[in-house]
């Protein structure tokens, strides 16, 4: 239960620092957010075991590449992903009601439905490497390269889609389509789980030579 709690406020942070930068440029976006994964990393790096990665916690996407590794088991990932989605709407939705800056329109508009699904599958790409560059070194900070990228990449409303729950979250307070948040969410998933077939050839390949 511990674990899941955790989650939910991890997709509440998440949501709230980018609704509250989704106005800035994309470096604020990319450094806020990517900052924040970071920190997440860190933080939930403390769970992990030897068979068991705890990253997933603060972003299940990163979960996604692990469990290709044999770092997480699939069937965990599910209750993570309901977690932080429950965690990062419910704050998308408070800051909806306080209004004001957490619940700004953003000064940048999101690109196209394509550019979004495309730069999303690059910015899972990063993400995936990323957090298996952190669970096999523990380099936590690695862990916010998505963010950066993604803030760099997708600025405005979409500086978040290094979280996939958090891009719910800030639809959820109306700074973001739903439509938007969902194919670009489901797109850096992908890129997650390229990035964990890749990263399995490669450890296979170095075992055979």
């Amino acid at each position: 239960m511990r674990e899941y709690v955790s989650a939910a406020l991890c997709g509440a942070l998440v949501t709230l620092v980018a609704c509250a930068v989704s106005g800035a440029g994309a470096a604020t976006a990319a450094l806020a957010v990517g900052a924040t994964l970071a920190v997440l990393a860190w933080a939930t790096a403390q769970l992990s075991q030897d068979t068991e990665a705890g990253i997933p916690v603060a972003d299940v996407a990163w979960g996604f590449a692990l469990a290709l590794r044999g770092r997480t088991a699939p069937g965990r990932l599910l209750p993570l992903v309901a977690a932080q989605v429950v965690g990062a709407v419910v704050a998308g939705l408070g800051a909806s009601l306080v209004g004001g800056r957490l619940a700004a329109t953003p000064d940048v508009a999101p690109p196209g439905l394509g550019t979004a699904a495309l730069l999303g599958v690059v910015v899972g790409l990063v993400g995936g490497l990323a957090a298996v560059l952190a669970d096999l070194h523990a380099q936590d900070a690695a862990a916010g390269l998505s963010g950066v990228v993604g803030g760099a990449l997708l600025p405005g409303a979409l500086g978040s889609a290094a979280h996939p729950a958090a891009l719910l979250g800030v639809a959820a307070a109306g700074s973001l389509g739903w439509t938007t948040a969902l194919v670009t969410g489901v797109t850096v998933l992908v890129g997650h789980g390229l990035a964990g077939l890749w990263m399995r050839a490669v450890v296979a390949e170095a075992e055979v030579l």
